[in-house]
């Protein structure tokens, strides 16, 4: 794995946020971007309720185990 990872490089900037909005492009997170245009006053419509992203994303309870992370300090998310 290559851990220099130069996040100023065009074509690696390119690809993460292609990762971000492939993510966010997720239907869990439609309810909660709906909210925050509620929330800021943007729409009078209040979306239906949600799961917090913390509590699906960073479950404590969760099997999956990165091998990657574990031999080095790298963080992932």
């Amino acid at each position: 794995m290559n851990e220099e990872l130069n996040l100023h490089l065009r074509n690696n900037i390119i690809k993460l946020q292609s990762i971000v909005h492939n993510q966010l492009s997720s239907p869990r997170y439609i309810n909660l971007f709906k909210y925050s245009w509620y929330k800021s006053g943007y729409t009078d419509v209040h979306p239906e309720n949600f799961e917090n992203p913390v509590n699906f994303a960073f479950r404590l309870q969760s099997n999956i185990l990165c091998k990657i992370a574990v031999r080095s300090n790298v963080a992932i998310v």
